[in-house]
């Protein structure tokens, strides 16, 4: 018996309760990123409220989560919103229009961050030709962005002296023993290396974007909007810096059945303060900003369901 083509369901039978298991996969990032201990503490709740679920914990990367959900590898997974509306859209590196993901709903708020040694002479986009950068690890919502960042400006991977596919870990390393000048980051501001970077060495600073880049990244993808990174928002920053931004999303494949969605939407819902616990980033994670999504995204009808009856859509 299966729930749908791409999800296992385990035909285990609990001891003396003749329930059938259901397992399902959860895309997140590698263990170092933000996402990998919230998903964590989400698949145990979504397990404790739903006793026949079983989550799986699976390590990724926003766009490889997107293309998981599509390809049916995952059946829920982070995601920036950005890369899910690539996706809808067809567009690299997309082979096709995904028509198979929604969301259960939006869950904090990103920030597109740049920031480069001080010492490196990096005070626009302009200046990064032929620095050392990273942009993560390719797959990442991040490595995304600043491909995107960078044509707006008119410049590519090739205009660079040296690019460094990593993960956090590795981001953290090489701009600590100077191999790189500058690195690129799509997620909530505070990000633990992120502040090691800011405290370590020669610190760091954040890299303000003109109007002219904002624009040319929004008419890109309608998912990003402007944003503003408050002063002092890492050590040694500050004043303000202008920059753009989307949501992280937690997406899901449509052909989940929507009584189970419902269910894990309210099981989230639910343990907000648990989950804030784990990430400090989901305290936005309240059914008003949950349910709103760009509408290329839409949610999924079982996370409808659960925010028509909490009251906040109709």
């Amino acid at each position: 018996m299966k729930i749908c083509k791409a999800t296992v369901v385990a035909l285990v039978m609990t001891a003396g309760a003749g329930a059938a298991q259901t397992d399902i996969t959860l895309g997140t990032s590698s263990a170092g990123g933000s996402w990998y201990p919230a998903a964590q503490v989400m698949a145990r709740v979504i397990q404790e409220e739903i006793p026949d679920v079983r989550v799986t914990v699976m390590p990724g990367g926003s766009l490889s989560n997107v293309q998981g959900l599509s390809g049916g590898q995952y059946d829920i997974a982070f995601a920036h919103s950005q890369d899910i509306v690539t996706g809808v859209n067809g567009q690299e590196p997309f082979q096709a229009p995904i028509t198979n993901v929604r969301a259960i709903g939006s869950l904090w708020t990103n920030y597109f961050q740049a920031g480069a040694r001080p010492d490196a002479g990096i005070n626009s986009i302009a200046d990064l030709k032929g620095k050392a950068i990273s942009p993560g690890n390719r797959g990442w919502g991040g490595e995304a962005a600043t491909r995107l960042l960078l044509g707006v400006n008119d410049l590519t991977y090739d205009d660079m002296g040296k690019v460094e596919f990593t993960g956090w870990q590795g981001i953290s390393d090489l701009y600590k023993d100077r191999h790189i000048d500058a690195f690129f980051a799509v997620t909530s501001l505070g990000h633990p290396s992120i502040q090691e970077m800011a405290v370590g060495g020669s610190g760091m600073k954040l890299i303000s974007f003109s109007d002219e880049t904002i624009k040319g990244v929004m008419a890109a993808n309608p998912a990003y909007y402007p944003i503003t990174i408050p002063a002092n928002a890492y050590p040694g920053n500050d004043s303000e810096v202008m920059s753009f931004g989307s949501n992280t999303i937690l997406a899901v494949r449509d052909d989940l059945p929507e009584d189970l969605v419902q269910k894990i939407t309210e099981a989230l819902m639910t343990h907000h303060d648990e989950l804030v616990g784990a990430l400090a980033a989901l305290d936005e994670m309240t059914p008003e900003f949950a349910s709103k999504v760009p509408d290329a995204i839409g949610l999924h009808a079982g996370a409808r369901a659960y925010y028509t009856g909490a009251g906040v859509l109709k």
